[in-house]
Parts: C-alpha cells; sequence; structure tokens
C-alpha cells in the first residue's frame, strides 16, 4: 500500500506545482517550483519503519 500511496501524493504535489506555476509565472521558473514542492513533500514524509523503499 505505501508505494501507491506515495504515487498518489507524488502526482497530488505535480498538479499543485503546475497549478501554483501557472498562476505566478512571472515570478519563479517551473523546475524552481517543482523542485520546492518535492523538498516539501520530502520533509514531511518520513518511510515508516518496515516499508520497502521500493
Amino acid at each position: 500500500m505505501y508505494p501507491r500511496l506515495l504515487a498518489a501524493v507524488g502526482a497530488a504535489a505535480v498538479r499543485v506545482a503546475v497549478e501554483h506555476w501557472c498562476a505566478r509565472r512571472d515570478r519563479l521558473a517551473f523546475t524552481d517550483v517543482f523542485r520546492r514542492t518535492f523538498d516539501l513533500l520530502a520533509a514531511g514524509l518520513a518511510q515508516p519503519p518496515g516499508a520497502d523503499a521500493d
């Protein structure tokens, strides 16, 4: 279940990054928004004990 949850969260993060960038194109490059989105995501979702990284 963990890999499927991560995939769904990752897809949602991509959607949020695209929406955020579209609303503020003049401020940041998309790559910067994308990286920041996943940096924030990674900071908040630790792998649970016993879950495989695969």
